[in-house]
């Protein structure tokens, strides 16, 4: 066995134990701190109607977010698209570690024709989402911060992703404006055949394509407008469970709690983030005073609706599109794996 080979399977083995990791611990964190009968007692006040109405408000904040995306990508892919894709790639997320989603979909809007780009282009968007998801996070987390006083570490976080989302925004976007020039003088700066000019500087222009997006002020605050509505479903889901079990609650907490929810399942985790969106949940309930026994009921019912539904739809959009859970399954790894060795 070659070295590089030894090399690649240790940092294969590597991003398997770091997120299992922190899943183990996530859960034994909330383990620790939960009573078995106050949980029992917690479930039998939840009714079949408040399931439907959590159901019907994940559905809708699905399609607003794949109408967001769908702003993002142009106007070249239509909803229906954007709505499986997304919900296959969450999918991917849903089985496998290393967040191989977001290259799966990437993957199935590649290639030419309508709903087809180049895997770069729609890598960027999916790239873009991430970026307003994490201003999203931050902005919420500011706007609720002065109610909640205790949490300083936490205003610093926000605080912190939301300048360095906002600079990336800006960033992104003169990048963009100024594409040709600033390839032009890279690529002057280098070697004609070195890798940087025959690999590197391609897929740098193929994803400043992708971010002109944030050159288009419109576009960007439809999508934008999307895709804060959709954050809002999840904060309805949350507070009709919250009326049920918390009936003391305010109506901010659920703002708050989405926003921990978004910044811990940026954290290496195992597939779906089980364990990591539950403590996440738990910890941020517990600073407003809220049991955890009874808060880890709304976690693992939002966390079973989210992964359970998005999985379904993906396998729908999938079977839709003519494709294999395996084979995108093995194109992800092998794409993934494909960046690393030639980033290594």
């Amino acid at each position: 066995m070659s070295v590089s080979t030894r090399s690649g399977r240790a940092n294969r083995l590597l991003q398997w134990i770091l997120p299992l990791s922190v899943s183990v611990l996530a859960i034994w964190f909330i383990a620790r701190q939960i009573d078995a009968d106050q949980m029992r007692e917690a479930f039998s006040r939840v009714s079949l109607e408040n399931i439907l109405t959590v159901l019907g408000l994940f559905f809708l904040g699905q399609l607003l977010r794949a109408g967001a995306w769908k702003v993002m990508l142009g106007p070249n892919y239509n909803l229906k698209t954007a709505f499986f894709s997304m919900n296959a790639g969450y999918l991917l997320n849903n089985i496998l570690p290393f967040r191989l989603g977001e290259i799966g979909r990437g993957l199935l809007l590649t290639g030419s024709g309508v709903n087809r780009g180049s895997f770069m282009e729609v890598f960027a968007s999916i790239m873009t989402e991430r970026v307003l998801d994490v201003f999203l996070a931050a902005m919420f987390v500011l706007v609720t911060l002065p109610l909640l006083v205790e949490s300083h570490t936490l205003g610093t976080i926000a605080v912190i992703a939301f300048f360095i989302t906002l600079a990336g925004m800006l960033i992104a976007g003169l990048a963009a404006a100024n594409r040709k020039r600033l390839l032009d003088w890279a690529s002057s700066k280098v070697p004609n055949q070195s890798w940087v000019n025959r690999w590197f500087l391609p897929r740098v222009d193929q994803i400043l394509v992708g971010f002109q997006f944030f050159t288009k002020p419109l576009r960007m605050m439809n999508a934008f407008l999307l895709l804060a509505l959709s954050w809002l479903t999840a904060m309805g889901e949350i507070y009709v469970l919250q009326q049920v079990l918390a009936p003391r609650g305010q109506l901010w907490w659920s703002a708050f709690v989405v926003a921990a929810g978004a910044f811990a399942m940026a954290l290496p985790s195992a597939p779906a983030g089980i364990g990591v969106y539950e403590a996440a949940t738990v910890s941020a309930f517990a600073l407003v005073g809220v049991m955890q026994s009874t808060s880890i009921v709304i976690a693992i019912i939002l966390h079973f609706v989210q992964t359970v539904i998005s999985s379904g739809l993906g396998l729908l959009g999938l079977s839709m599109m003519g494709k294999n859970l395996g084979d995108l399954v093995r194109q992800a790894a092998k794409r993934e794996a494909k960046e690393s060795v030639t980033e290594a």
